[in-house]
């Protein structure tokens, strides 16, 4: 009996969760081209595992055409298997994702309140990935004031900044428009913490994705969880189609250990900080207290809003704290 044909592939994980990973796969020719079907992964990879938004490298036999992939052993027979993860240019612990373009960040005006550390902390990530942030203020209805405080304190900062209402469709459209001018092909999620109304934006933004919603709970003042993994979706605004992901909420508790990036990046990745470096009286200023630093400055004149610098503080320690440790250890 011959030994049946396999098929090498690739394709994009759309979703991983129980050692299972829906990978929707390259238009190549093959019997399976272009379609979305469910792996196992090799032995080796599944300790770490691919995460949503990898690209992968699969393989399938003869019988996964008719219906049998996903079903074989460790081996990969009958069925097929995740062989390897493709290179990354990028990956997030927290959205656990990897390839990511753009980070649709979402903030509430209220109901829960707003964290600018948190925000902060996820931004200065993205800056460091090299992913693009956008900052959306949700539930603007709820604290009107809030809700323009925190617009120009990021405004300010350089990031694009939409200011909404699921409730009463305020600026919904312009982030529509805004998302109709996303390169084609490109990954983007939204994440934010509980109880935002990040799952409810995204049955705004994309009728028909019907995701479960949940509500934040009048006794804590937090979200519940509603989305337990990171998913993606295909749409197509415009004339570009993209991925979006829905990713699970988090909570103030998951940025305590705050780990995204090296201490020495740390000062690269407050963009609206970079322009007023030249102005700082030393070379190697800190700019966390130094005489004529020129952070300090701008945040003096309203160039730089003064979250902004307290959040940087607050990081700083504790890279710094991190990284005492880490050499004292050596």
């Amino acid at each position: 009996m011959a030994a049946p044909e396999i098929f090498n592939s690739t394709g994009r994980i759309m979703r991983a969760s129980g050692g299972l990973f829906l990978v929707r796969l390259d238009r190549d020719g093959l019997p399976l081209s272009g379609e979305t079907v469910k792996f196992r992964a090799r032995g080796g990879l599944r300790g770490s595992g691919p995460v949503a938004g990898d690209r992968v490298a699969v393989s399938y036999t003869e019988a996964s055409v008719s219906g049998n992939l996903g079903t074989g052993d460790s081996a990969g027979l009958p069925g097929g298997a995740v062989e390897s993860v493709l290179e990354r240019k990028n990956s997030l612990i927290r959205p656990q994702m990897a390839n990511l373009d753009r980070l649709f960040l979402i903030i509430a005006s209220a109901s829960p309140d707003p964290s600018t550390l948190m925000t902060d902390k996820l931004l200065a990530a993205c800056e460091y990935k090299n992913i693009e942030p956008c900052v959306i203020i949700g539930k603007c209805e709820l604290e009107p004031r809030s809700a323009a405080l925190l617009r120009d304190t990021y405004e300010k900062a350089g990031y694009p900044v939409f200011v909404l209402s699921c409730r009463t469709g305020e600026g919904v459209g312009a982030l529509k428009d805004y998302l109709r001018s996303v390169p084609d092909g490109s990954l983007c999620a939204f994440s934010g913490a509980s109880g935002v109304g990040k799952t409810t934006l995204l049955n705004t933004l994309f009728p028909g994705i019907s995701l479960s919603e949940g509500e934040v709970s009048r006794k804590t003042g937090r979200g519940r969880h509603t989305t337990r993994v990171a998913e993606l979706f295909e749409f197509s605004p415009g004339e570009n189609s993209i991925f979006i992901a829905d990713t699970p909420g988090f909570s103030m508790i998951d940025f305590e250990k705050f780990d995204f990036l090296p201490f020495e990046a740390l000062p690269d990745c407050m963009r609206e900080f970079r322009a007023v470096y030249p102005d700082c009286r030393w070379a190697d200023c800190t700019h966390t207290g130094e005489k004529d630093c020129g952070v300090l400055a701008a945040v003096k004149d309203g160039r730089i809003a003064a979250s902004r610098r307290e959040s940087y503080l607050e990081m700083y320690a504790s890279l710094k704290k991190r990284a005492d440790e880490t050499f004292g250890k050596r």
